[in-house]
């Protein structure tokens, strides 16, 4: 059974915005594939009221720290959308088709070590990966935690970009 050591959870970015719900989708698609992330949507959900659409994705995006076959990096990304509605704005003098409504983002990040299990299959081999964790590779699982904390505040500062808002470094 792999181990996980978690990052950040529940990090959350909410805005109430004028946004292109196309462009933000394939905003997204792109940086994971940029960051040589595998993308997996698991969830993608359209609910309909009488004025406006609520609409749900939940994606589990995972990479390989380097070539090291132990440990695995995950961003899970949910985005709830919420008062989804077609308005039109001014953009250069000319009138655009846009979405508007409240955008929600929960970020989760973590490292998965061992995701193959090899090293779970006896309390024996548990024992020693716990020592290999931290004797042996405590650097390199320090390195991959800091490469992951950067993606995640590289994609937060994506979103922020996207929708506007101040970024951080």
């Amino acid at each position: 059974m792999p181990a996980f050591k978690y990052i950040s959870e529940g990090y959350q970015v909410k805005q109430k915005s004028v946004f292109d719900l196309d462009d933000l989708y394939l905003t997204l698609h792109n940086w994971f594939l940029f960051y040589g992330y595998n993308r997996n949507e698991v969830e993608y959900k359209v609910m309909e009221t009488e004025s406006y659409l609520r609409v749900e994705m939940r994606w589990e995006n995972e990479r390989k720290a380097g070539d090291d076959p132990y440990v695995k990096l995950h961003i899970n990304m949910g985005l709830v959308i919420t008062g989804l509605d077609k308005t039109e704005v001014v953009k250069d003098g000319v009138k655009i088709k846009m979405d508007k409504g409240t955008v929600e983002f929960r970020l989760t990040a973590f490292m998965e070590k061992d995701p193959e299990g090899k090293w779970s299959s006896s309390p024996f081999m548990r024992k020693i990966r716990e020592l290999y964790d931290k004797y042996i590779i405590r650097d390199r699982l320090e390195s991959y935690k800091k490469l992951l904390a950067t993606d995640e505040r590289a994609l937060i500062n994506e979103i922020r970009s996207f929708l506007h808002l101040y970024k951080y470094e």
